[in-house]
């Protein structure tokens, strides 16, 4: 296992190349590129089931997630999903489908959590290790977020902290754009902009004036 990047595990095991066991090693150690230094140290944290039951007692986790798309608010848990993003279940999101350019759509980018769960391992966003779990439909809650409401600072028990994109920093949050450049965003960015920085066809570039 030390001579094998833990990344290229889990990578072969979600494509079922690689063993329940060699997972099992794996989700145990951090990547210190996946947590975000002002939030949490890059450590394992505990399981809950059913990853608990998959993985043992404790997982990797990330503080990022690819973005999903954009949503309306329906509830106070849930979200009417509008307009597709970079990750949607079952496809591979290639370029050509980025018709909103690369450097107007949301990539990868900090995802929102309740601060009174940073290492309790049962936030509803952060559950999952770094493996995933194909057979929990609530494992992507980890690992994506959609553009509904504003990115804000963590606070604690947000109900839509497993659905936005936020951090832990006082004033901005950053995110990854899909041409590869990362930027640091304020939190009191205009709504629209978000939403619109979330699809990837959404069409809001034409839009916009010369």
């Amino acid at each position: 296992m030390e001579d094998i990047p833990v990344a290229d595990v889990l990578i072969a095991y979600a494509r079922g190349k690689a063993t329940a066991a060699e997972a099992k090693t794996a989700v145990t150690i951090p990547i210190p590129l996946f947590n975000c230094p002002s939030r949490r140290p890059a450590v394992a944290y505990p399981l809950i089931s059913p990853e608990l039951s998959i993985f043992g007692p404790l997982g990797a986790r990330t503080d990022y997630a690819m973005n999903g798309g954009s949503g309306t608010q329906v509830s106070n848990y849930t979200i009417k999903f509008v307009g597709e993003g970079i990750w949607t279940l079952g496809r591979h999101t290639r370029i050509k489908h980025i018709v909103d350019g690369t450097s107007n759509t949301y990539l990868v980018g900090e995802k929102a959590m309740d601060t009174l769960k940073y290492d309790t391992g049962n936030d509803f966003g952060d559950r999952s290790p770094l493996a995933g779990l194909a057979t929990s439909a609530g494992a992507t809650n980890s690992y994506v977020r959609f553009a509904v409401q504003s990115p804000t600072r963590d606070v604690a028990n947000n109900c839509m902290s497993c659905h936005n994109f936020g951090s832990s920093h006082p004033a901005t949050w950053n995110i990854s754009m899909a041409d590869g450049s990362v930027r640091s965003l304020s939190y009191q960015m205009d709504l629209k902009l978000h939403l619109a920085l979330g699809t990837i066809n959404g069409h809001e570039v034409t839009d916009q004036p010369e």
